[in-house]
């Protein structure tokens, strides 16, 4: 399950609006959270926006953009953008590998990106979905230093990338924790409708190809067994009153 250029493409555009401040046209209708839960229906997606942020479901290059409320003296409004990324996608370790050689080769070569990268990973329980690989990442652009937590999910039929982005600050001082905090119990909150694709371990291939190929050759043999001799399985299988009856003929004095 390799990403493809559509989704090196889409994200792209993603990041570069992150990092702009996820500014969402002006025309762009949006609802205020109530701290509920918002649905993606047609792709089983859900996720607990945080109380009073802006939720804007036609953000260009996004399925959901959830946006902080705007303060004064803001110099970033933080973000969690969620991009839907088509097919099922492995979460396990070889995953977990792929996709930071992904985000490494990719989105640190971006134009206006500097300083891109991979500060951690893991894999994580989520709260309502089985699990799901994050990631922090930083970088600098536009003279502000910027650090995002993304969490990769997917379900048997989507896979999901689900992006906080905020000022590298907040991120590293406990005088802003709460504001850490109240994004990622957002994150943690997210919901699939079906868990994603088990990747088989090399050992149960290699058993259930050795139970395949034993049951091709014994099918193999039978059928050339047949082949080389048609009447083999009713050899034995005489009509009953045919053998009395060559008895009785027996029996009989020819003369």
């Amino acid at each position: 399950m390799a990403v493809t250029k559509s989704f090196l493409v889409s994200f792209s555009l993603y990041l570069l609006a992150a990092s702009a401040g996820a500014q969402p046209e002006a025309t762009d209708p949006f609802e205020i959270s109530d701290g509920g839960k918002t649905e993606i229906t047609e792709k089983g997606f859900t996720i607990r926006a945080p109380k009073g942020w802006e939720l804007h479901h036609k953000a260009p290059g996004l399925r959901l953009l959830l946006l902080a409320p705007a303060e004064p003296n803001m110099s970033y409004r933080r973000n969690i953008q969620v991009l839907s990324l088509g097919g099922p996608y492995y979460i396990d370790s070889e995953s977990q590998k792929e996709f930071a050689t992904t985000l490494l080769e990719n989105f640190g070569k971006l134009d206006k990106v500097e300083k891109f990268s991979l500060r951690d990973s893991k894999i994580l329980e989520l709260k309502e979905t089985s699990k799901g690989i994050l990631y922090y990442t930083d970088y600098e652009m536009n003279g502000q230093r910027l650090m995002q937590a993304h969490i990769l999910v997917s379900s048997e039929k989507h896979h999901f990338l689900v992006t906080f982005t905020d000022l590298r600050e907040h991120f590293e001082n406990k005088e802003f924790e709460s504001l850490i905090r109240e994004a990622w119990d957002s994150l943690m909150s997210i919901h699939l409708d079906s868990p994603a694709p088990e990747r088989l371990d090399l050992v149960t291939w290699l058993v259930a190809a050795g139970a395949l190929l034993l049951i091709s050759t014994i099918i193999t043999l039978l059928i050339r067994k047949r082949r080389k001799n048609p009447y083999a399985l009713h050899e034995f299988d005489e009509d009953p009153a045919i053998s009395d009856s060559h008895d009785e003929d027996e029996d009989k004095d020819p003369y």
